[in-house]
């Protein structure tokens, strides 16, 4: 057999090999585990935008306050100040990574966190989803199941009917977080907060987006007539999600029009194609990481706290301005003892060597900079992936 002949037989057999394993469910784990991993540390850390801020409930935060390190022991009156500093400083959106589920022990500081909330008009609340005993049912053969639903569990009253919207935040159980839902579909489709805090920070060009979508279908136009940008954001954001995946042409129609439109900024160009990427895309999205833990600019809770009214950034971090833009709050630490008290932390490829892992809030802030800025993690197409990889394997062998 000649000398050609074999190596190429041997090219083939490894870039089929590839191939294979490629479609087999180990595949993708491995492509995860191994090639995003790979990818990142070879991009590197890179700036996350100026629009995203945590505030993070940390251990300086504690210390200054004489508070305990666990966000659930902090008084929620607290909060309210948060809000209210956060609001005279100019910021668009606020999203409390803490679950307001129970009566606080001073009954006062409920009412005082909800008047807050409620004057703010700008604030959502993490929500977490549980699995609800909907009832019984009978299979082919008559035996009786329960019948299990997932849905949002439900927030103390009188702070949930204060808030501007409600939503999940619910990251897939792995050994090391590369992805999140945009739209939880086992239960009901429901957007999670990165969706509604994307949504609410683009309200200003609502009407600009409702013109754009007449002028591609006047019909669509009349299903959102019952909504406007101070309706029930949640309904306002499940509409035009079931529209766009109802009609996979309406995007195409959207962007020509947004070509013509001489009017519109850039910035408000781009935020359109953000929110049609958004309703017109996948449940499921890989986010892209910034860096190690704390890459998004994070803020201790205590600084913001001591904000004045006359001087608003006098004790801010040097370059940082809460005005228009999208705040986090949540539970943040710098140091792995922090995280060992408070374990809301996710391994991700940039995980540091010490063990610190990047905060459940800093990955809800990642993934709204990350629709914010039409920048996700895309994977090729299966025909490229697997075109590359016969390719390789054929050249290796």
């Amino acid at each position: 057999m000649a000398k050609w002949f074999k190596q190429l037989l041997l090219g083939s057999f490894i870039g089929l090999f590839g191939v294979l394993v490629y479609l087999l469910p180990l595949g993708l784990e491995l492509e995860e585990k191994f090639g995003l991993n790979w990818l990142f540390h070879l991009r590197g850390a890179i700036t996350a935008p100026a629009d995203v801020i945590v505030v993070a409930i940390d251990q300086p935060s504690a210390t200054q306050l004489d508070l305990p390190i666990t966000p659930r022991l902090w008084p929620r009156d607290l909060h309210a100040s948060l809000i209210k500093k956060l609001t005279e400083a100019g910021a668009r959106v606020i999203i409390f990574d803490l679950i307001f589920d129970t009566p606080s022990a001073i009954p006062e500081n409920d009412k005082k966190l909800a008047h807050a909330i409620k004057a703010a008009g700008n604030v959502v609340l993490i929500e977490r989803l549980v699995y609800r005993d909907t009832g019984l049912f009978l299979d082919d053969e008559q035996k009786q199941n329960r019948l299990f639903e997932e849905g949002p569990a439900p927030l103390l009253p009188i702070i949930a009917d204060a808030t501007e919207a409600r939503a999940p935040f619910p990251l897939p159980k792995a050994e090391r977080v590369n992805d999140y839902w945009t739209f939880k579909a086992s239960a009901g489709d429901i957007p999670t907060a990165p969706v509604i805090a994307l949504q609410i920070f683009t309200l200003p060009i609502f009407d600009d987006f409702v013109h754009l979508l007449h002028a591609a279908d006047p019909t669509i136009t009349e299903q959102l007539s019952s909504h406007s940008k101070d309706s029930d954001i949640e309904d306002l954001v499940l509409t035009l999600r079931h529209t766009f995946i109802n009609q996979p042409q309406l995007t195409q129609k959207i962007q020509t029009e947004l070509n013509r439109d001489s009017k519109m900024s850039l910035a408000e160009k781009k935020m359109v194609i953000s929110l049609l990427n958004l309703y017109s895309g996948h449940e499921k999205n890989y986010l892209n990481f910034y860096g190690p833990p704390r890459s998004i600019t994070t803020v201790p809770y205590y600084q913001v706290l001591q904000l004045h009214e006359n001087n608003i950034d006098k004790n801010l971090p040097e370059g940082v301005d809460f005005k228009d833009k999208v705040v986090f709050v949540g539970f943040s630490g710098a140091t792995q003892p922090e995280q060992d008290i408070v374990r809301d932390d996710y391994h991700t490829v940039f995980s540091n060597p010490d063990g610190l892992f990047i905060s459940g809030v800093e990955i809800a802030a990642t993934a709204f900079a990350n629709l914010l800025e039409n920048k996700p993690i895309r994977p090729l197409t299966l025909s490229g992936a697997l075109g590359i990889l016969f390719l390789l394997g054929f050249v290796m062998g």
